[in-house]
C-alpha cells in the first residue's frame, strides 16, 4: 500500500496536482480508512464464519458500485460518463471472472 500511495503521490506530483486543504485531507485519509477496514474487517470476519472467499470477492468487486449508489441517494452527486465508462470496465471485469469458460460447457 505504502508503494502505491507513493508512486501515485509521484504520478500527482507530476501532473501538477495539489494536496487538499488540512482539514479536507483529513477527511479523505478517514474515508479511505474507514471504507477499506470497515471492508476488510466485515469480510475476514465473514470468511471466519464460513462464507466463501469467493462470495466476499464477488462482494468487494460490487464495492464501487455501492458506493456510486450511495453518493448519488445520500448526497446527490452527479457521476460524470468517465466514472460510468469505469464502473462498466470493472463489471465487465468480474463478469468475466464468474462466466464459465466454454471448456465447462461440454
Amino acid at each position: 500500500m505504502l508503494l502505491s500511495g507513493a508512486l501515485l503521490g509521484f504520478v500527482a506530483a507530476v501532473a501538477g496536482e495539489r494536496l487538499p486543504p488540512a482539514r479536507r485531507l483529513a477527511l479523505h485519509l478517514l474515508a479511505g480508512a474507514l471504507l477499506n477496514g470497515v471492508y476488510l474487517c466485515t469480510s475476514w470476519w465473514a470468511i471466519q464464519r464460513g462464507m466463501p472467499a469467493g462470495i466476499m470477492a464477488l462482494l468487494g468487486a460490487l464495492q464501487p458500485l455501492v458506493v456510486a449508489v450511495a453518493s448519488f441517494a445520500l448526497l446527490g452527486e452527479r457521476l460524470g460518463i468517465r466514472f460510468w465508462i469505469g464502473l462498466a470496465t470493472g463489471l465487465l471485469g468480474v463478469v468475466m471472472v464468474l462466466a464459465p469458460s466454454r471448456r465447462s460447457w461440454r
